[in-house]
């Protein structure tokens, strides 16, 4: 009786074995398609930077001088004027010193403003300005032309042994084209020529660009005039040499 109980175990045990083989052969084959299909790791970067904090890099400055064209009203601020706009539309951060009422040889005592050149000495100034602005003439009506070319002379001599190496822009009067506005234009760009500075000259921009439609008085602008003339001055800035701020020129 104990052959037959005997028999049976061994086939239990036969059958055991055979699907033991089957399972680890089935496992085994699972395991090889997987290494054959398993994507390849993803190679490690190449040329890859540490990230760097970044740090904000200083807008450079123009030194603006002038009169109301360029210090604006009681409604219009210094930077918002045609001739701050106009330095900003080449990237530069204007600084913008004077008066209205005032110029290279008028002063206004009764309000104890100075003359540009006198004005400048009191005037805080900015410490290392890209480009320097001298935008005037329009007050000096009165004032005889030896008067104004001495005057702008000595500004802009005074200006440069200060800032050795900043390019300075002579701006004449803004007008229609006629009268002694345009008149003291003529001086400007002979000061501007002898004393080989840069020169923009908008004496008729009123009447040239229409820009007259926008004048609230007899000579300033409103806000959207100093908009549109502000437009004109950037292109005028660049097609007398003014470099657009930040630019490599060296």
């Amino acid at each position: 009786m104990t052959k037959p109980a005997a028999g049976a175990a061994r086939s239990r045990l036969t059958m055991l074995l055979s699907v033991g083989l089957v399972v680890t052969f089935a496992v085994a084959a699972a395991l090889a398609v997987a290494l054959l299909v398993r994507p390849p790791a993803p190679e490690p970067s190449r040329g890859a930077q540490p990230t760097r904090a970044a740090f904000p890099v200083a807008q450079p400055v123009a030194f603006v001088i002038g009169d109301s064209q360029a210090m604006g009203s009681a409604t219009i601020n210094p930077n918002s004027t045609w001739v701050a706009r106009g330095v900003a539309g080449l990237g530069y951060l204007p600084y913008v010193q004077g008066a209205g009422g005032t110029g290279f040889v008028t002063a206004r005592p009764e309000a104890d403003l100075e003359a540009f050149p006198q004005a400048y000495e009191l005037w805080t100034k900015p410490k290392t300005p890209s480009l320097i602005v001298i935008e005037g003439g329009g007050n000096d009506i009165t004032a005889q032309d030896d008067d104004i070319t001495d005057a702008a002379a000595d500004l802009i001599e005074v200006a440069r042994a200060d800032y050795p190496a900043v390019p300075i822009v002579v701006v004449a009067p803004i007008g229609d084209g006629t009268g002694r506005r345009a008149e003291i234009a003529d001086v400007l760009e002979q000061v501007a020529e002898d004393e080989d500075t840069l020169f923009v000259d908008p004496r008729n921009w009123w009447s040239e660009h229409d820009l007259d439609a926008y004048l609230v008085d007899a000579k300033h602008f409103g806000a959207y005039g100093h908009v549109a003339a502000g437009a004109y001055f950037t292109a005028a800035l660049r097609e007398a040499g003014v470099p657009v701020a930040g630019a490599d020129h060296h």
